[in-house]
């Protein structure tokens, strides 16, 4: 479900406007569930703070922009480690301190010119994806998993048999653990048990923190 407004009707009059930033929505011949990651009356949302906070987030996306054009690759780069180590809460910084000063002693030299130069145009690529155990295995995503049969080598094919194997089982187990959840709530149902709308909550947040760490691998 897009994020949006939903209309609460008591017979045929809107009685509450809600604003729910996205979620899943079950419609059944008796009832309407919406599962949202998050839901605020719209009666009690503030337009002018709304526009407020928007023109500072764009405000300090400019500030970004402006700060990463004027840095170097190289001091680009070294900003993006320095950022990434403090939002994963990383205890590097005496380390980071030296290996700044070390590698800052190593500048290139003005006028340096590379051996060779490629230019890649990336919007002529298609997507590609990683499909088995290494980078290595990896093909376009209007491609197919290759064939084991079909590979160059012995050592190929059983590595593209265990990285089928692989996926098969994570599926399968994918699979089962749907089941389960699925089960679990529809038991509840047919023993006339009230589902409170924390265990629907719950259930879907745990498809969503799934699919996230899968999406992230």
């Amino acid at each position: 479900m897009r994020p949006g407004v939903i209309d609460v009707y008591e017979g045929n009059e809107v009685s509450e406007r809600i604003f729910v930033s996205g979620g899943f929505a079950e419609v059944t011949a008796e009832r309407c569930t919406v599962l949202a990651d998050e839901a605020v009356p719209l009666s009690s949302l503030d337009a002018a703070a709304i526009e407020a906070s928007q023109r500072a987030l764009e405000g300090t996306l400019a500030n970004l922009r402006d700060r990463v054009a004027r840095l170097s690759g190289e001091e680009r780069d070294l900003a993006l480690i320095e950022q990434r180590s403090t939002e994963l809460k990383l205890d590097v910084e005496a380390d980071w301190d030296r290996a700044l000063e070390a590698w800052r002693a190593l500048p290139t030299d003005p006028g340096a010119t590379y051996d060779r130069v490629v230019q890649i145009d990336a919007s002529k690529l298609e997507p590609h994806v990683t499909w088995g155990t290494n980078p290595g295995m990896v093909a376009p995503v209007s491609g197919r998993v290759p064939d084991p049969q079909n590979a160059r080598s012995d050592d190929d094919r059983k590595a593209v048999e265990q990285a089928d194997s692989l996926v098969a089982s994570a599926m399968k187990r994918l699979a089962e653990v749907f089941a389960e959840e699925r089960s679990k709530l529809e038991q509840q149902w047919d023993r006339g048990d009230s589902v409170s709308t924390e265990d629907l909550r719950v259930a879907l947040q745990r498809y969503r923190t799934f699919f996230h760490r899968l999406l992230s691998v």
